[in-house]
Formats: structure tokens, sequence, C-alpha cells
């Protein structure tokens, strides 16, 4: 089983850093996607979609990406003590901009001074000193801020959204919502395709690892339907690339 850590990770890969799409899945929880499962059960899956490719990589990558996970949820857990109901989300929705690069450096930095004037702890600001201090006035100066937030957040680099990241989302959760319902009685069944279907990102040949989960919904015409639409949005994001 994976280490505690490394699971909560692989849940922060499957928000941000896509399974489905080539980089970024942002608007996918683990909370929202997998409802009527139990945390181990939800862990059991990750681990077996993850593991062995988080096992591989080396540990320095892994304990930067750990250490930027819990400085994360320590924000978030100040704001959902201090912040006004309205500005608990501010931090994760400043963060889920930068990782898609929705908005210039500029307003991240201005969301970030705006959580820390309400954090007002100044021990938890200074982790971010070297991007906030940075200056952005060239774009030799925007890249090194941005390396900054990267490392100290953990993510391993920040991506433009595709035009059409919404709808993959959209149709990559209602997959997962799908299978939960139509195979709730089945859950061996259920649990394999979900192992399956998360680690899609993985594969080197996404075409072929998708057209092995079709084949294994093959007595579901309309479960084969959803999977070809998901294919053909991703080719679509891919031709555009």
């Amino acid at each position: 089983m994976l280490p505690t850590w490394i699971y909560h990770f692989s849940r922060l890969s499957f928000t941000l850093l896509s399974s489905i799409c080539p980089t970024h899945s942002s608007t996918l929880s683990t909370n929202n996607a997998f409802p009527t499962m139990d945390e181990q059960r939800v862990e059991r899956i990750f681990d077996d979609a993850f593991g062995a490719h988080l096992r591989d990589t080396p540990k320095d990558e892994l304990d930067v990406w750990s250490q930027g996970m819990a400085l994360i949820e320590r924000v978030k857990q100040g704001l959902e003590t201090v912040a006004e109901s309205g500005d608990k989300g501010l931090f994760g929705q400043a963060f889920e901009d930068f990782a898609w690069e929705r908005v210039p450096l500029s307003t991240t930095r201005d969301a970030l001074f705006h959580v820390f004037e309400i954090l007002d702890n100044h021990e938890l600001r200074a982790e971010f000193d070297d991007f906030l201090n940075a200056p952005l006035d060239t774009e030799e100066q925007q890249a090194t801020a941005r390396a900054a937030l990267c490392r100290i957040t953990g993510l391993p680099t920040t991506v433009k959204e595709r035009p059409n990241a919404e709808q993959l989302r959209a149709q990559v959760l209602a997959i997962i919502e799908d299978v939960q319902v139509r195979w709730k009685d089945q859950p061996e069944k259920l649990d394999l395709f979900l192992t399956k279907f998360l680690s899609l990102g993985l594969k080197e040949d996404q075409a072929a690892a998708i057209s092995e989960l079709t084949v294994a919904a093959a007595s579901e015409p309309d479960l084969v339907e959803s999977l070809e639409k998901m294919h053909s949005i991703i080719k679509q994001e891919h031709d555009e690339l």
C-alpha cells in the first residue's frame, strides 16, 4: 500500500496533474468523483493506478512534491479557520489559475498577498517570499518567478489551459460517475476499470489504452460511446497542440 503522503500526492496529481489529459485536470476531486466509496477503497484504486509510477520517481522529486502539498494544505486550513466564507477558497482558486496559466503572474501574486493579509501569518508567508518578492518586469524574470512558485508548491510545471479542457473534464467525470452506478454490485469489475481509466495518462499509447477499455466495456454500448467521445476530445486537443 502507498505510504499516506504518496497516496495524497497521487490524489493531488489527479486533481492538478491529469491522469487523463496530458497535463492538468483541475476540477476533479476524489471527494466529488467517488462519493459512494470509502477512503480505503479509493486508496487501493489509486495505489494500483499510480503506485508503481510514483515509486519509480526519484525521492528528491517526491520530497519536493510532498513538502509543497503539505504547505498548500497549511494555507488552505488557515483560511478555513480565519477567513470569511467567501474568502475560504481564495488560495485554491489562485493556485488552480496559476497551474493552468489562466492569469498573469502579477494577478497570482496579488491574490497571494491578499491571502496572507487575511492569514496574518508571517511564518507561512515567508515560505512564499521567493515568489512574492520576485520582479516580474521581463520574460526572464517571470520565468524565474514561475519556477519559484512551482518549487514552493511542489508543482512540476504549469501548462496553458486548452479551449476544450472543461469539456474533457466533464466527460471524464461523467464516465467515473456512470461506472460507479453501473457496476455498483460488481466491485472487482468497477475497481479494475477505474484503475485502468485513471492511469491512462501514464500510458505512452493512450489510444491503445482507451481501445482496451472500450473492449472491456463492449457489452455496455452507451459506455463505449462515452469512451469514444472522450478519445475524440483528447485527439482534438492533441491535434491542436
